[in-house]
């Protein structure tokens, strides 16, 4: 066993030794809190948006511009800009001509007379109503757009129109102005409680919605370091083979000290990269000032104080030891990175299968999906890092961790047995169908 822990301190300290260690350890949360801050900067630095409204009926123009005027005054700036249709536009043609001969400036080909460009322009037709006249809807306001994939212009059109007409239909039947205004100003209170165990009841708070997202982001953690260590494990081994080192190795230790020495290495790099992530964002959290350092360090109180740490530590453990020994057990039987790419297919439909669903188990951590899921090995960790903070039954944690336990257990067997017989093979890597073979002739090698 000495010689295992020898073979872990050497992969450790390779690991350490690499700049690629160091590049994930650093840059990782540097990027994470980089593109958070320069999303937040660019949502508050955006610049406008600029439109054109050309509204024939002069129905719909006044309450566009009302809305627009709201939003400055509440934010300091709209997010879109009036400005003048261009000189030579039409504004008495039919809506398709206007925006057909707004295309050049839509399109960027020429610009506004200050130099900036136009982003959208809004077209009401002529026989436009908020009302349906007749026995046809009403006419179509038209949103021409720079950017078709941006519905944001749109949605802004079609919501302060429909609040526009409804208030119309309001007033006509009698309501005046200060009703209407009491109606908009009008908001039921609620305030959100949850059953507790026992029979009990206790209000919702920020910390309870936390444990139910704060699992997530830690199951996308878990997923993060065996991709990161999984694909270092799976390099190292057929380097190894490549030159000769593995039979060094072989000369002094044991294919089964070789193999949990090295899932013993690379679960301390992968431990080691995490610890440095969360107290980087400890410190940073609490260096740090305003709403979003306050609501991290409500997340990091809400880690150490709910038990969620010990929940985090059993799964990652169970979970990480289970995906690197397939991952060892894929450099074992390839020569080449080539020729673990058939292999690493399946391995990741298997990795990534589980996160597919977990949007659907945080919203209900108690439905039948969750409960399946939940006792299938290769996604326990994941579904119950989220379903045992949310309440799950203590025979669940208990049992699919029994569960867990066992098949890590015999997946890291099964993989010292392929260790133990493919890792001195030459020649094209084994199909599918020899693998058995494989692990049975490791069986009877050792």
């Amino acid at each position: 066993m000495n010689r295992a822990f020898l073979i872990a301190l050497r992969e450790f300290l390779e690991a350490v030794r690499s700049k690629s260690f160091w590049l994930t350890m650093i840059l990782v949360p540097l990027l994470a809190l980089g593109s958070g801050l320069l999303s937040s900067w660019l949502r508050d630095n955006r610049a406008q948006q600029l439109i054109v409204i050309i509204d024939q009926s002069s129905l719909a123009a006044p309450a566009l511009v009302e809305a627009l005027d709201e939003e400055t005054a509440r934010r300091g700036q709209a997010t879109f800009g009036i400005v003048p249709a261009p000189e030579g536009i039409d504004a008495n043609a039919a809506p398709e001509e206007i925006g057909a001969s707004l295309a050049p400036w839509l399109d960027g080909d020429r610009k506004l007379a200050d130099g900036r460009q136009l982003y959208g322009a809004i077209i009401v037709p002529r026989d436009f109503s908020f009302v349906a006249e007749g026995a046809g809807p009403p006419a179509q306001v038209q949103v021409w757009s720079a950017n078709p994939a941006d519905s944001g212009l749109q949605s802004f059109v079609a919501a302060t129109l429909t609040e526009e007409a409804r208030r119309r239909y309001l007033m006509a039947l009698g309501l005046d102005a200060l009703t209407l205004e009491n109606m908009n100003a009008m908001a039921v209170s609620v305030a959100p409680y949850a059953a507790t165990r026992g029979g009990g009841v206790a209000a919702v708070s920020l910390a309870d919605r936390l444990s139910g997202l704060l699992p997530m982001g830690l199951s996308f953690l878990l997923w993060i370091s065996i991709l990161i260590v999984g694909n270092r494990l799976l390099t190292g081994v057929i380097e190894e083979r490549a030159s000769k080192v593995m039979e060094v190795l072989l000369s002094s230790a044991t294919p089964g000290e070789i193999l949990s020495g090295k899932l013993i290495g690379i679960g301390m790099v992968g431990l080691s990269i995490i610890f440095v992530w969360l107290v980087s964002l400890i410190g940073a959290t609490f260096v740090a000032e305003g709403e979003l350092a306050e609501f991290g360090r409500r997340i990091i109180s809400e880690f150490f104080s709910s038990g969620l740490i010990f929940f985090f530590l059993f799964y990652f453990t169970l979970g990480f030891a289970m995906q690197a020994s397939l991952f060892l057990g894929v450099g074992a039987i390839s020569n080449t990175l080539n020729d673990a790419q058939s292999y690493l297919t399946p391995l990741m439909i298997i990795l990534v299968a589980p996160f597919a669903v977990l949007v659907e188990v945080q919203r209900d951590p108690s439905g039948m999906l969750a409960q399946v899921m939940s006792w299938i090995p290769f996604s326990t960790p994941v579904v119950m890092m989220v379903r045992a903070p949310a309440g799950a039954a203590w025979w669940e944690i208990l049992g699919t961790g029994v569960v867990l336990i066992i098949s890590t257990i015999f997946v890291i067997w099964l993989m010292a047995r392929l260790f133990r017989a493919a890792m001195l093979r030459t020649g094209q890597p084994p199909r599918l169908a020899e693998l058995a073979r494989l692990i049975w002739r490791g069986s009877a090698a050792g």
